[in-house]
C-alpha cells in the first residue's frame, strides 16, 4: 500500500502540517486496508478466520463447539454442501468426502429404511458432520445410526506395561489400533 503523501503533489509534501495530515491518514487507510483483506478472506470457507467462520455457522445454525479451526471449517463446508436431493451414490460420495480416506463403514438398508455409519472414535468430530448434516441430507423416513468403535485389551497385547503406563485409560481405548471393538451405539 502507497503512503497518503505519495498521492499528493510533489510540492505540498515538504510541509510540516502536510506530513502530520498524511500520518494521521495513513493509519486510518491502513486500517481499512486490513479490515478490506480480512473481508476478502472471510467471503471464503476456504479461507475464513475465526470470526468468519463463526459467521457462517451462526448463518446456518450450527452450535459452536470445542472444535479445531480446521473442524470448524470442515463442518460448515459439509454444511454447505449438504442439499435435499442427494442419491444414495451422492451421499456415500459425500461421506467419502467427510471422512477423506480415513477407515469408516457406511450401510443402507433399503428394506429397514435405516443407515448405518461406524467408525473409530477418534473420527467423532467427522462422524458428528456427518450427524448433522445428514438430518437434513437424507429422507426424513430413514433412521441414522452412528456407532463408535474403541480399542479393547486384544488389541494392545504387543505392548509393554511401561508403554501403556505412558497413557491414560481414555487414550489407550480410543487410540486408533489395528483391531478395534464396538462399544457404543447411538441413534439419531
Amino acid at each position: 500500500m502507497k503512503s497518503y503523501e505519495s498521492y499528493l503533489p510533489a510540492f505540498l509534501q515538504p510541509y510540516r502540517e502536510i506530513q502530520v495530515i498524511a500520518a494521521a491518514e495513513n493509519k486510518v487507510v491502513s486500517s481499512l486496508w486490513e479490515t478490506f483483506a480480512e473481508v476478502s478472506q472471510n467471503q471464503w470457507i476456504q479461507t475464513a478466520t475465526q470470526e468468519g467462520l463463526q459467521r457462517w455457522e451462526t448463518m446456518m445454525g450450527l452450535l459452536p463447539g470445542t472444535f479445531t479451526l480446521e473442524e470448524r471449517r470442515e463442518r460448515v463446508l459439509a454444511n454447505w454442501n449438504a442439499a435435499t436431493s442427494y442419491t444414495e451414490k451422492m451421499f456415500r460420495e459425500w461421506v467419502d468426502r467427510i471422512f477423506d480416506h480415513h477407515p469408516y463403514q457406511l450401510e443402507i438398508n433399503g428394506e429397514r429404511y435405516e443407515v448405518h455409519l461406524t467408525c473409530h472414535y477418534q473420527f467423532y468430530g467427522k462422524a458428528e458432520m456427518v450427524r448433522e448434516a445428514g438430518r437434513r441430507i437424507l429422507p426424513a423416513n430413514l433412521e441414522l445410526w452412528i456407532q463408535y468403535e474403541y480399542n479393547v485389551q486384544a488389541s494392545l497385547k504387543d505392548w509393554t506395561h511401561g508403554q501403556l503406563s505412558q497413557k491414560t485409560h481414555e487414550a489407550i481405548r480410543k487410540e486408533d489400533q489395528t483391531v478395534w471393538q464396538l462399544t457404543q451405539q447411538t441413534m439419531i
